[in-house]
């Protein structure tokens, strides 16, 4: 019999059983922050997410956006990037692929690269079509002049109202003409 009161520390743990415990946990914790870390990577691997189009600005992959629509958010959009640094990126899908609305926009958003690095100054609107789900994902640059609340109510005000009527297209671009006068506050 080993007695514990007669080893070192180290020792002590591993006899009492803490010490494979600790380090288990800890295993755990870094495996689960590397999986959250791959999963919009992930997405991306497994064909989940778009590459963006040629225009970027828009990726209309839905087909709900007339051309005028997309005409004005690549303009509108070009013209804010060059002024502020901003970017706000239009995407439509038919659906999600099965996965979660939030999930999906973030992987988007990273996948894209919106919004400058540094700045982080991005900022997505996002609808899929099936699943009649918006959201709205923004860069942590443009969190101060968009938080949540007010993200909530422009969708909630210009957007989901024309949703509801199955007019995307016109959703889309009132609730892009809000986010877009707020940006250029940026």
């Amino acid at each position: 019999v080993i007695r514990s009161d007669h080893c070192s520390d180290e020792m002590k743990e591993r006899i009492e059983g803490e010490y494979p415990m600790k380090k288990w946990i800890g295993r755990m914790a870094v495996l689960l922050a590397f999986v959250l870390t791959l999963s919009g990577s992930t997405l991306a691997a497994f064909g989940k997410i778009p590459s963006a189009t040629k225009e970027f600005y828009v990726n209309d992959y839905a087909n709900i956006l007339s051309t005028e629509t997309e005409n004005y958010i690549v303009s509108k959009s070009q013209n804010l990037e060059k002024q502020t640094g901003a970017q706000i990126v239009v995407v439509t899908v038919e659906n999600l692929e099965g996965e979660d609305l939030e999930s999906y926009a973030t992987a988007l958003f990273r996948e894209f690269g919106i919004g400058d690095e540094e700045e982080d100054n991005g900022l997505l609107l996002l609808l899929a079509l099936e699943e009649r789900e918006s959201r709205v994902e923004v860069g942590y640059g443009l969190e101060g002049i968009l938080p949540d609340g007010k993200t909530g109510r422009f969708q909630d005000q210009y957007m989901i109202p024309y949703f509801k009527d199955d007019n995307f297209d016109e959703g889309m671009l009132n609730g892009y003409k809000a986010f877009y006068q707020d940006c250029l506050l940026y």
